[in-house]
């Protein structure tokens, strides 16, 4: 029974996000992002939801973003090449200009990454060209 709640907690934590932006205000989506994203289980899906809605707003929260992607890298950090690049890329448009954290952000993406999920990141970053 514990597996089945905490499965359905996992699909329904970016749903329900996704359901406040849709009819809340950006204040409410932050307040329920700050009281959700304490709670186990963690959710990829939920912390990079919430990314994009503050990635869309005209009036981008850095900090948040930030602290976001960093929480999720707690949790997801290792297994997660997909999480690492979204970081790189969001800092590669919103501040192109600040090499040493990108610089900084790509070396633990290197040092943190399973050996699968590496090889994955360093082929896609080769692609994109992130590095």
């Amino acid at each position: 029974m514990e597996s089945f709640n905490l499965s359905v907690t996992l699909e329904l934590k970016p749903k329900y996000l996704q359901w406040v932006h849709q009819n809340k205000s950006i204040t409410q989506v932050r307040q329920l992002f700050d009281k959700l994203s304490c709670r186990t289980p963690a959710s990829l899906l939920f912390y990079m939801d919430y990314i994009k809605i503050e990635q869309s707003l005209s009036n981008i929260d850095n900090k948040r973003i930030k602290t976001a992607f960093e929480q999720a890298i707690i949790y997801f950090g290792k297994t997660s090449a997909d999480l690492w690049l979204a970081y790189l890329d969001h800092l590669k448009q919103h501040h192109s200009l600040d090499f040493v954290t990108i610089s900084r952000i790509y070396s633990r993406a290197l040092h943190t990454l399973d050996s699968d999920e590496l090889k994955r990141f360093n082929t896609e970053c080769a692609l994109k060209n992130l590095t």
